[in-house]
């Protein structure tokens, strides 16, 4: 239920029914973070904020604190995290807001094919980010 609802929500999902597809589903349909594995909170706040602007402009600044963030990343999880995000406002800058289902439509179809348990780990934490750039769909 959401507040001030009577109706419940429904879990839709097409995934399976684990914790992050339910982490997944509470954070787009609340405001409540639950950071899903490879995101990072700073970096999903620019994202929804970078989502929802419409100015180009307004964009490139929001990339720009992104960057500042991702150089004061500590450890290499956090970088190649921040690195992501970074990346993916560029490309969204660069190609358009179709970008992002684009991207996420490839990243699926390499979890489909054989890769190795590393390589599943990095594309599940992209979609993830992915996700992040997405949430605001629902708010």
């Amino acid at each position: 239920f959401l507040n001030g609802n009577s109706e419940p929500l429904s879990f839709d999902s097409k995934s399976d029914f684990n914790a992050n597809e339910i982490k997944k589903f509470i954070r787009s349909n609340s405001k409540v973070y639950i950071g899903l594995p490879g995101c990072l909170e700073h970096f999903d706040s620019l994202a929804v904020q970078f989502a929802l602007e419409p100015s180009k402009e307004e964009r490139k600044k929001l990339l720009l604190k992104a960057e500042d963030l991702w150089d004061g990343a500590k450890g290499n999880v956090e970088k190649k995290s921040a690195e992501i995000y970074v990346k993916l406002m560029r490309k969204v800058i660069e190609k358009g807001d179709d970008f992002l289902s684009s991207e996420t439509k490839r990243v699926e179809n390499i979890l489909k094919g054989k890769v190795s348990k590393e390589k599943v780990q990095e594309m599940e934490n992209r979609l993830n980010i992915l996700q992040a750039f997405r949430s605001h769909d629902e708010l």
